[in-house]
């Protein structure tokens, strides 16, 4: 089963989709505030939730384009990249619904989380893009594969 996720990695981003969509609607109303120098970004918890959406979807066709043209990725890094970006997108959305659980909403805010591990988990996400530009890069200059079927 495993093996068969890394080597059509789509399948888990399509499927996650649908869940990411519904998680969208608990607590849509919540705001995420990004301070850049004087200039504050504001987006709604369902807004940036629909833009992962959206980018797993897309993530999701590239793998699909690399699988139909007959191009091969390297399994490892197709696991990397999932760990890196699905496990930490659960594993944040994991962290936020305990804290809620047994902090309590009223006092359980944004402010609690160090500013560092926002950082880091920020940087861990983009470490595993870079991994699937390369995966993608490496599985274009290997070529396609040929396969006969007898």
């Amino acid at each position: 089963m495993l093996l068969k996720l890394l080597k059509k990695p789509y399948l888990l981003f399509w499927g996650i989709i649908p869940l990411l969509l519904l998680l969208s609607y608990y607590e849509a109303d919540q705001t995420l505030d990004v301070n850049i120098h004087d200039t504050y970004y504001v987006f709604s918890r369902q807004q940036l939730i629909i833009l992962i959406s959206i980018l797993f979807g897309l993530t999701g066709f590239i793998y699909w384009l690399l699988e139909r043209f007959n191009f091969k990725t390297v399994t490892l890094l197709n696991l990397l990249h999932l760990i890196f970006t699905i496990g930490l997108i659960l594993i944040n959305s994991i962290q936020e619904l305990l804290g809620d659980y047994f902090l309590g909403k009223s006092y359980y805010t944004n402010s609690h989380v160090p500013n560092s591990s926002i950082w880091l988990f920020i940087l861990i996400i983009s470490i595993g893009q870079i991994i699937f530009v390369v995966n993608i890069f490496l599985a274009i200059l290997k070529g396609r594969s040929y396969t006969t079927k007898v």
